[in-house]
């Protein structure tokens, strides 16, 4: 048996803090509940810095960069959960169409956590319908 691996798929861009403590408190409650979890905020740690003063350009480059990260780890994974505000998130627009893509099951946090599937599963290179 092996984990089941989850990313977290979560708005960053823009936003406070870059949402890093909503995005570390939902890895916190995946890994308690037994899950191998994969952020966007542990990949890219560092890697975006105060962006306020910067051109679009730049921040642009910033955001290809992290993407360009996450993407291979995503599709490692089994399942992808998203936080709140995905839906206005160009990143994670590009996440969830290639995780469905690539069949990889995608839900909303609150809902994967309302009924979270096992955190074992046996072995399998087969991707979840």
């Amino acid at each position: 048996m092996s984990k089941l691996r989850v990313y977290v798929c979560a708005p960053m861009s823009g936003l406070p803090q870059l949402n890093i403590p909503a995005i570390q408190a939902a890895t916190t409650k995946l890994r308690a509940l037994g899950y191998e979890v994969v952020s966007p905020a542990e990949i890219n740690a560092g890697q975006n810095p105060d962006q306020s003063a910067m051109t679009p350009l730049r921040k642009r480059a910033i955001w290809m960069h992290c993407m360009r990260k996450c993407i291979p780890e995503l599709i490692t994974c089994d399942w992808l959960v998203a936080l709140p505000g995905y839906d206005f998130s160009e990143g994670c627009g590009v996440e969830i169409t290639l995780a469905m893509g690539l069949g990889i099951r995608c839900e909303a946090l609150e809902d994967f956590l309302a009924s979270p599937p096992a955190p074992h599963h046996p072995i399998t290179t087969e991707a979840h319908a």
